[in-house]
């Protein structure tokens, strides 16, 4: 197999990468490590699948749950990192991905993510398979965006409860490419070293990053509930002054409670107007249940699943291991 059909089969997404400022840092950060052999790059990552625990999903305390399903399945922890979703981070990770997500999405993404910390698990498999890298064996079980074709055995539904399509828990690379692009995007050279040097060894980090785990989940912080952030925005606003802002509040309070569409942006601007201290998990749950999601179109990077690594690679070389 050639070093590019190891990385990706979406030639677009190599073409893209092949000029994307993080890929092209780590990239080269892994031909330094394997003494500038692209097929030993390649090779190095075959094996490696990151699992991002997010913010949500260290809010809900079962990030050591995570780890220990990710094993049941063959994965083995051998390093975590924690780093923070900065704005930029966000958009960052998901930048081949936003074109198709609208406005509201992505504020509610600021909303829930932003300087809030992840939690970066390097995982290697433990029964490497030939035919399929780590990454796409890892998002088999990682369970879907839509909280409704989340399945009981996959990640995403261990992970928490929530019903909002924005709150995932957790993010997979797709394919051995985008490990090396968000490599660079959530590290500096330092930890994207430590990152590398941690690969091939056949080590179990398993109670290391079980500690971390301990560390930086927080159980019962969030549930994202919506009944229970509307119960607590009316208990607040029993409390405030009548105002016009908290007249407008309570009607659109009432609207939510009878399954009306509302204007998100509207509510927590007048709790702001109001001087409601409305906690962020609650303002997520509300933003999330009502914002729109995504537009009509294609993402400017596809994905790429379990079928297009069943599928012959092309023939054709890419510039990018050229």
């Amino acid at each position: 197999m050639e070093p590019a059909d190891a990385l990706s089969r979406v030639r677009e997404k190599l073409d893209l990468f092949s000029v994307d400022p993080y890929y092209r840092d780590v990239w080269e950060d892994l031909l330094n490590f394997t003494g500038g052999s692209p097929r030993e790059s390649a090779a190095l990552l075959w094996n490696a699948a990151p699992l991002v625990i997010r913010s949500d999903g260290l809010q809900a305390g079962n990030a050591e749950l995570l780890i220990a399903a990710a094993a049941d399945h063959g994965f083995r922890p051998v390093v975590a990192l924690p780093f923070t979703f900065t704005r930029h981070v966000i958009r960052e990770t998901w930048r081949y991905q936003l074109n198709i997500a609208h406005r509201d999405r992505i504020d509610v993404m600021d909303l829930l993510l932003q300087d809030e910390t992840g939690l970066y698990v390097m995982l290697e498999r433990t029964d490497p398979d030939p035919a399929l890298p780590a990454t796409v064996l890892l998002n088999e079980i990682k369970g879907a965006t839509p909280p409704e074709k989340r399945l009981p055995h996959q990640l995403r539904s261990l992970a928490g409860p929530t019903q909002l399509s924005v709150v995932t828990y957790i993010h997979v690379s797709d394919e051995p490419a985008d490990v090396i692009r968000e490599m660079g995007v959530f590290f500096d050279r330092e930890d994207r070293l430590r990152i590398l040097g941690s690969l091939g060894r056949s080590h179990d980090g398993t109670e290391d990053v079980r500690k971390v785990c301990v560390e930086l989940q927080e159980p019962g912080r969030a549930d994202f509930a919506l009944s229970a952030a509307i119960s607590r925005l009316q208990d607040f606003l029993g409390a405030a002054p009548a105002t016009a802002s908290a007249r407008r509040l309570t009607e659109l309070v009432s609207a939510m409670k009878d399954g009306s569409s509302i204007d998100w942006r509207e509510v927590l601007d007048l709790v702001r107007q109001t001087g409601i201290e409305l906690g962020r998990d609650d303002a997520v749950a509300i933003a999330g249940h009502f914002c729109q999601g995504h537009l009509d179109g294609e993402a400017v990077i596809p994905d790429s699943g379990l079928d297009a690594w069943r599928t012959p690679a092309p023939d054709e070389p890419s510039a990018q291991t050229r």
